[in-house]
């Protein structure tokens, strides 16, 4: 379901622990990528966001 990816998105982000992640990557699987809503498409974009940046306010030291 939408909430269950926002949720698990918002958990990922904060441990990331892989077995949340499989589980929105299911979630994702079982919907018909040519017929997402509007807000199904911002779940998985913001999903695949927090998935390819894990630390985005991480500071790098040089």
């Amino acid at each position: 379901s939408l909430l269950k990816l926002r949720l698990l998105t918002a958990c990922y982000g904060e441990v990331y622990d892989e077995p949340l992640a499989d589980v929105a990557r299911e979630i994702i699987a079982s919907w018909d990528a040519a017929s997402l809503t509007v807000e199904q498409r911002e779940a998985v974009d913001e999903f695949q966001n927090v998935v390819d940046n894990p630390y985005p306010w991480e500071e790098v030291e040089g």
